[in-house]
């Protein structure tokens, strides 16, 4: 395809080496590139249709507010996908760990920051252990962790919730769900965030080499001297670390 591509172009384009690389990275990420096309044109349809919604700043303010919740979820969703598990215990992990961030809010905001992610990387831990070393398959293993996580949310609060309401002008308030210049959200710059560390550790790190081993064939990458079981682990933290995360926004 590339070659066509070039092929086409005048001889001095031809010889220019800069533009060679740009068209073999769109040849690259054509996948990607289409995906964003198709939202392009959806959007301007959008905007023909109702300018006055998909032209608010209001409306993407919302969704800027909203969908990062979402997508720290899927981006640890990913790993653990990648790796050939599933984690079906994400809700209830994210309920845990906010029932927990609201009950050590009121000593402090940083104890219960960390306990908060702490509740959510044992809770993985405990997935992984429980799919890795006891043997059952993740889909039964997280689907009972779901439930099970829900009954002790339950059994600890009583049915009641508990209000955030008195921490609104608090650092912590500002710090996950305040705004930056009284228009960006900052749960759109902690979903930036995680975008970020999720490329970082599947193309920048070896844990994402051994995620992506792992997932493809596991007896390989234990041949090579991958220890399977705590790359699956360590996947399962990262997704309740995110559940953590995603729960207190």
């Amino acid at each position: 395809m590339i070659t066509e591509v070039l092929s086409r172009l005048p001889a001095w384009l031809r010889r220019n080496r800069g533009l060679a690389g740009l068209v073999a990275l769109l040849e690259k990420h054509k996948s990607q590139l289409a995906i964003l096309g198709i939202f392009l044109v959806l959007w301007l349809i959008g905007i023909v249709v109702n300018p006055g919604a998909f032209l608010g700043r209001y409306t993407y303010i919302s969704l800027m507010s909203v969908i990062p919740i979402t997508l720290t979820l899927a981006l640890g969703f990913t790993l653990v996908v990648i790796s050939k598990e599933l984690d079906l215990s994400f809700p209830s992990v994210m309920g845990l760990s906010g029932w927990i961030f609201a009950l050590l809010l009121p000593h402090s905001s940083i104890p219960a920051f960390f306990g908060a992610i702490s509740t959510g990387l044992l809770a993985g831990i405990l997935n992984g252990l429980i799919v890795t070393k006891v043997g059952v398959p993740s889909l039964v293993a997280t689907l009972g962790m779901l439930f099970a996580w829900r009954g002790v949310i339950m059994v600890g609060t009583q049915g009641w919730g508990t209000s955030l309401t008195p921490y609104k002008e608090t650092v912590i308030y500002d710090l996950l769900v305040g705004r930056i210049g009284e228009l960006v959200p900052m749960q759109m710059l902690w979903g930036l965030l995680a975008v970020m560390a999720l490329w970082l550790f599947l193309n920048r790190h070896k844990f994402g080499g051994y995620i992506y081993f792992v997932g493809d064939n596991p007896l390989s990458a234990k041949m090579m001297g991958i220890n399977v079981d705590r790359v699956k682990i360590m996947a399962f933290a990262l997704i309740g670390g995110m559940a953590a995360l995603a729960g207190m926004i």
